[in-house]
Order: structure tokens, then C-alpha cells, then sequence
């Protein structure tokens, strides 16, 4: 049941930081908004997972395993658009 509250934090988190990113959708290049995009499946994924949890009293190994999931490939996810040079680091110049 504890491993609820990690997917339920940084779901939430996450999901937030994807809906803010996405909010000026106009302004956006395709490969920011595929990457954004990505971002928040990912992140309310994880806080689906949370809450399957949640409501199983944490009995399903798999609710686990997906949030696991989701979470890893929220970062690959960032990893990913950082390197490539997706997602701006630095302020405009």
C-alpha cells in the first residue's frame, strides 16, 4: 500500500508540470508537443496506477509494475528531450 503514495505524489507532480507545459499548445513545436504529450500519458498513468493501489489496499502486483513503468518512461521521456535538445534548458537568447 506505501507504494501508493510515491505514484500518487509524483503522478500528481508530473501530471501538472505536463498540463502547464501544454497550456500554450499554439506556441509549441510538434516535437515539444509529442514530448509533453508523452509526459502527461505518462504521468497520469501513474496516477491511475496510485489509485488502483489505493483502492486494491495495494494487493495487485501489477498496479506496481505499471506505475513503475509509467514513471521510468516519464524519465526516458525527459532524459530523451533534453539530450536531443527537445526541450529548452535555458531561457530565450
Amino acid at each position: 500500500m506505501w507504494w501508493a503514495l510515491p505514484l500518487l505524489f509524483l503522478g500528481g507532480v508530473f501530471s501538472i508540470e505536463a498540463n502547464g507545459n501544454l497550456s500554450e499548445f499554439d506556441a509549441l513545436t510538434s516535437h515539444l508537443k509529442v514530448t509533453y504529450g508523452l509526459m502527461g500519458i505518462t504521468a497520469v498513468a501513474s496516477v491511475l496506477c496510485g489509485l488502483w493501489l489505493v483502492i486494491s489496499l495495494g494487493s495487485h502486483r501489477w498496479a506496481q509494475r505499471l506505475g513503475g513503468i509509467a514513471l521510468a518512461a516519464y524519465s526516458i521521456v525527459l532524459i530523451a528531450g533534453t539530450l536531443l535538445t527537445i526541450i529548452p534548458c535555458a531561457g530565450p537568447s
